[in-house]
């Protein structure tokens, strides 16, 4: 009975009361195509899967494209700038990214929390110039 008491005791010391508030997440990608035509578009579809739930949690986006030439617009149709941060209203959201230039397309887009949790998305997607545009 002395036992019971001395656990149930010590089980209850507020000093040690862990309590998270910010939970760490993962980023999925639905699958992109293996090559992206110039003057083509596709879909790049993200969801973020929290490890917990907490209410306060805001989620932000940025982007860095490193080659290629093209443009990224979020689900509102608004053009969406490299290195600014845009706030997340949803965990699951499409962006679509449209080929310009004839180069490899390699970007990379960032999620942060307001907890300090990062992670990154690498997108990698080939030029493919099998269509002459020029007659």
């Amino acid at each position: 009975m002395v036992a019971v008491f001395a656990i149930a005791v010590s089980g209850c010391n507020k000093n040690e009361l862990d309590i998270t508030r910010g939970y760490d997440f993962s980023l999925v990608m639905r699958e992109l195509p293996f090559k992206l035509m110039r003057y083509s578009s596709t879909d790049v579809r993200l969801r973020i899967n929290p490890d917990g739930l907490y209410p306060d949690t805001k989620y932000t986006m940025s982007f860095v494209q490193y080659t290629g030439n093209g443009t990224l617009q979020n689900e509102g149709g608004e053009f969406l700038a490299p290195n600014v941060i845009y706030d997340l209203e949803n965990k699951i959201f499409v962006l679509k990214y449209t080929s310009y230039g004839v180069d490899d397309h390699f970007f990379e887009i960032t999620i942060r929390d307001n907890f300090g949790h990062v992670k990154k998305q690498k997108v990698k997607m080939l030029n493919d110039d099998s269509v002459d545009w020029v007659k």
